[in-house]
């Protein structure tokens, strides 16, 4: 009888165990109704979202792409994090609502977006949601570069950059986490929501006609981090549409105290598919510099007679022949001593119409030129071919 209980005992503890084991399965599976899926992920060219080097491209731990999914004629982007990281490709994974499939419901165009936000998707193209703050400091944002992707399958994605990429380097920052604000004074915005188009030409940000304007759209805000005294920041601007005229403001990120800001006098111009370095240094301001480094100088006046340098009075030579004179020491130390500092060199061509200048010609004018920097006098240069006859005058 006891053996009995014993057994009776065992069985219970056991089913006891494998109850446990299927509540803890249990636990741990995917939420009903959802399903997980993984992709393959590449990146090609400058673009990367940590700026180790100046051409290599690397995914990093943590970063998350949307990708676009629908089920019916409902369009949904979905977040995927890397899962596994190998240089400038990454297996990403994320989890699907059950019923959608990869790609768009009327093209079928199977998109991915960097970085993961509230993407949308409006006829035939994806809406790229551009915050109009993003925090280095706290978020997963190592460098803000927009990149896009489709793919044949839905398993593999090729990311290329959407945009040009203006690099802001400021130097010199007192402060240990800053706010660097960058308004753009022209109507073409650098936040909100800009549309993608797939073309023969290129994949950049869409014309400004695309979506609404106003003044929160032409404004973007970095958190960062300070090193070393230095902070970077990646400003994302259209390829096709340079009209970039910014205001650069620096906040110290604790006290809210304005460390630096900067106008741009004009616009920056030309075709911004990759990036551009811009180096924001400190203003020179005489009154910082330390008093090592500041000199003083005491002029006195004087009635001394001196050359005038560069300009006013000038003695004029003409060279027409390579065997022709150089300038002499003592010629120019009397035009010095005449109270001029300057002199007419006019150099005649004419037995060099039809061919190149000779060597002979040319070592006349280098010895020339080392005589006048030797005797401490500039000249005005000119070259011409021929003597023009002067002219009867006219009654």
């Amino acid at each position: 009888m006891r053996n009995g209980r014993l057994i009776l005992l065992l069985l219970s503890s056991v089913v006891l165990a494998a109850g446990c084991n299927v509540r803890q399965d249990v636990e741990t599976a995917p939420e009903e109704g959802w399903y997980e899926y993984t992709l393959s992920a590449s990146a090609q060219g400058d673009t990367r979202t940590a700026y180790e080097g100046d051409v290599t491209f690397s995914w990093s731990e943590g970063d998350r792409i949307s990708v676009l999914f629908h089920k019916g004629s409902t369009n949904k982007f979905f977040t995927f994090t890397t899962k596994s990281v190998n240089g400038a490709s990454a297996t990403f994974a994320g989890m699907v609502e059950t019923g959608y499939e990869a790609g768009a419901a009327d093209t079928g165009t199977k998109w991915a977006l960097y970085p993961a936000a509230g993407h949308s998707y409006s006829s035939e193209f994806p809406v790229f949601d551009m915050p109009d703050t993003f925090d280095y400091a706290s978020d997963h944002f190592y460098a803000l570069v927009p990149m896009f992707a489709w793919s044949e399958d839905g398993s593999n994605y090729s990311f290329k950059r959407m945009c040009g990429t203006y690099k802001f380097s400021f130097t010199g920052v007192g402060a240990s986490k800053v706010k660097c604000v960058i308004e753009n004074q022209n109507t073409h915005q650098l936040s909100g929501s800009i549309p993608i188009k797939k073309s023969s030409y290129n994949d950049i940000y869409l014309d400004q006609g695309w979506s609404k304007e106003g003044s929160a759209e032409r404004k973007l805000t970095f958190i960062e981090n300070v090193s070393n005294g230095e902070a970077y920041f990646y400003v994302p601007f259209r390829a096709w549409e340079p009209v970039f005229k910014p205001i650069i403001s620096l906040y110290d990120a604790s006290t809210g105290n304005l460390l630096r800001t900067i106008t741009a006098k004009k616009d920056f111009t030309g075709y911004t598919s990759s990036m551009s370095k811009i180096i924001v240094v400190p203003p020179f301001d005489l009154g910082n510099l330390p008093p090592s480094d500041a000199t003083t100088v005491t002029y006195t006046e004087s009635d001394a007679v001196f050359a005038n340098p560069e300009r006013g009075f000038y003695k004029a030579q003409e060279y027409k022949k390579a065997s022709a004179s150089t300038l002499s020491s003592s010629y120019l130390a009397s035009i010095r001593t005449s109270g001029r500092s300057l002199m007419l060199l006019e150099y005649y061509l004419t037995d060099f119409i039809k061919s190149d200048i000779s060597s002979s010609y040319l070592t006349l004018i280098e010895n020339n030129f080392k005589a006048l920097r030797a005797g401490g006098v500039k000249c005005i240069l000119r070259f011409a071919y021929t003597v023009l006859p002067c002219l009867p005058r006219l009654r």
